[in-house]
């Protein structure tokens, strides 16, 4: 019938959300084939995959210093800026571009620049100060719109995402909630040794399949292989859906593993003629190796500890982060998990622990650990001393 009243006209037919309708997509190409002067605009969160179809994706907020232009497909970026402006605004005493320009800018880290969360967080200015709101941004996954002419689907942005959420299929929802514990992003082999459980999935076919829901993006870090990373508020809702899978232990392990694999890789690369990947890797995984060694440490993890940081020394060391990983250091060393350490990570600890107190300027109590380290090469006959070998400077 459709067909019937366009044919011969020329038509621009808007169809929006069209993701919820996605296995009828395929009768868009019979339409356009009886009817070829109707042109289609179709908004979804999900790819259509039909041939001769061109996609572009709804401009993000920018973050801040990018230039505001028109976001294809959609409005004029300002005019969106405005929208937003305008409700911050409807607050008595509170402008665009205020006193508060020296603060954190922009809707915070838990918006990831979503234009629905940045629209969410702006009508609660009329009623909190922005600093006070600063403030409770970790919270912004319950955020409720106060619109009454909002779609149910919008009312918060947990119901936002939930709606992407609900178009996977079982595969897809896994994966999204295994890469979750991955706070700065995943390059494939990363996305494969923390997605797959005994290679339940086709985690490079999954991972299209969230790229093309809008829920996961591929980025270029400079590492000559990209990096999918997620928006914190979708990253926060999969880790809720990791955590009711009861998965979080056993995901968190293989990641803390993985990392540890790339570590020994990193220390031996670090001097070798591909140092330029190995530190753009190193840059992109910091957070990570950070939040793995805190997990191993907190779970009584003492050997994962050590192979992930001990490889790293020097690196550790040149980012200006000596302190925080002296602390983890000491911290290991405590765990009860340390008295079953083999040989060498227990050398290897001891060496940590010794020539980071004597890098932080306590000598003394660097020395007793030290003199046992090179006793213990003496006594299995390890002139070279394995400390020194895994913790040499690339």
């Amino acid at each position: 019938m459709v067909a019937d009243r366009l044919a011969g006209r020329r038509v621009l037919l808007l169809l929006d959300n069209l993701e919820r309708v996605l296995a009828s997509a395929g009768e868009l190409s019979v339409l356009l084939a009886r009817c070829p002067r109707t042109q289609l605009l179709v908004t979804s969160r999900s790819l259509l995959r039909l041939r001769g179809s061109t996609t572009s994706r709804s401009a993000r907020s920018p973050s801040p210093g990018r230039r505001w232009g028109r976001a294809r497909g959609g409005a004029p970026g300002p005019g969106r800026r405005a929208l937003r402006g305008a409700r911050a605004a409807g607050r008595p005493g509170v402008r665009p571009r205020s006193a508060h320009r020296g603060r954190r800018r922009g809707p915070g880290p838990s918006s990831g620049g979503l234009p629905l969360a940045i629209e969410l967080v702006a009508a609660r200015v009329r009623t909190m100060p922005p600093a006070r709101l600063l403030r409770r941004l970790d919270r912004t996954l319950d955020l409720r719109a106060a619109e009454v002419d909002v779609p149910d689907r919008q009312r918060t942005l947990r119901a936002t995402v939930a709606w992407s959420h609900d178009l996977l299929d079982d595969d897809a929802r896994a994966l999204l909630a295994r890469l979750s514990v991955c706070s700065a992003g995943a390059t494939i082999d990363t996305a494969e040794a923390v997605g797959a459980v005994d290679g339940d999935l086709d985690v490079p076919e999954v991972l299209s399949t969230l790229v093309g829901h809008s829920l996961v993006a591929p980025t270029d870090t400079g590492e000559e292989e990209p990096r999918f990373r997620m928006l914190e508020v979708v990253r926060a809702f999969a880790a809720e859906r990791l955590r009711e899978r009861g998965e979080e232990t056993a995901t968190r392990e293989r990641w803390a593993r993985h990392l540890a694999t790339v570590s020994a890789a990193a220390g031996e690369g670090l001097s070798g003629p591909d140092r330029r990947l190995w530190l753009a890797r190193l840059d992109a995984e910091t957070a990570d190796l950070q939040d793995a060694v805190r997990w191993a440490v907190a779970t009584d993890r003492a050997g994962l500890a050590v192979a992930l940081t001990a490889p790293l020394a020097r690196w550790w060391w040149a980012r200006g982060l000596l302190v925080p990983m002296a602390e983890v250091a000491e911290q290991t060393a405590r765990l009860p998990s340390a008295a079953d350490l083999s040989p060498d990570s227990a050398a290897l600890l001891r060496w940590a622990c010794g020539t980071m107190r004597i890098a932080l300027g306590r000598v003394r109590e660097a020395a007793p650990l030290l003199a046992t380290v090179v006793e213990d090469a003496r006594r299995h006959d390890d002139p070279g001393c394995s400390a020194s070998a895994s913790w040499r400077w690339p």
